[in-house]
């Protein structure tokens, strides 16, 4: 397992800690410029967020996420609870953070708006477009999960604020899982207006 993490990063703080006080070894830490270019993080997770765990193909951001993943790794503590279906979670609220990120910035007054944000997060934004083009699927059972609504409200607020005009063109699996969704009650009266 490998754990990545920036220095200062109070979240990675916190899975850093797990790590060493349930003696869960081995983990690999490696220690990242969040926004570096070169940032290795970026080939593993389109938000390159820290912290983020990865176990095999298991992609796992988010501290609270992390600390519960590493829990059910302890005999005492085993769950069955879907892990790839958890870490996809963990990537979909990276997504959505990165946007409230951008659109908070986008209403600045000009003056005070850093582009260097605004690229970072643009640039984000179309890993994940790219990544979920390529993963998403159909919803699963009769009600959306939490990453179906995540995902829906992440996709609606970036088109409520025209932040990728026209962004189911280059991404038309990711576009047809939307139009599909669009009839349910939950998604169409709780809109963006």
């Amino acid at each position: 397992m490998r754990l990545y993490y920036s220095r200062n990063s109070p979240y990675a703080r916190i899975a850093r800690m797990a790590v060493v006080e349930w003696e869960i070894a081995p983990v690999e830490q490696i220690e990242v410029v969040t926004r570096a270019p070169d940032n290795p993080l970026l080939k593993v997770s389109p938000t390159a967020r820290v912290p983020c765990l990865v176990d095999g193909e298991r992609v796992i951001g988010e501290a609270r996420t992390i600390c519960a993943y590493l829990q059910s790794m302890d005999a005492d503590h085993r769950s069955t609870a879907d892990w790839d279906r958890i870490a996809f979670e963990s990537t979909l609220t990276g997504f959505l953070d990165g946007l409230a990120v951008w659109i908070r910035e986008t209403r600045r007054p000009e003056d005070y708006r850093s582009s260097a944000v605004i690229e970072h997060e643009r640039a984000k934004t179309l890993r994940c477009l790219e990544w979920l083009d390529g993963r998403v699927a159909s919803p699963r059972g009769t009600a959306l999960d939490f990453g179906d609504m995540t995902l829906v409200s992440a996709l609606h607020v970036m088109e409520f604020n025209r932040l990728v005009p026209d962004w189911q063109s280059g991404h038309p699996v990711l576009g047809n899982w939307l139009d599909q969704l669009e009839g349910r009650p939950s998604v169409s009266t709780t809109q963006p207006r």
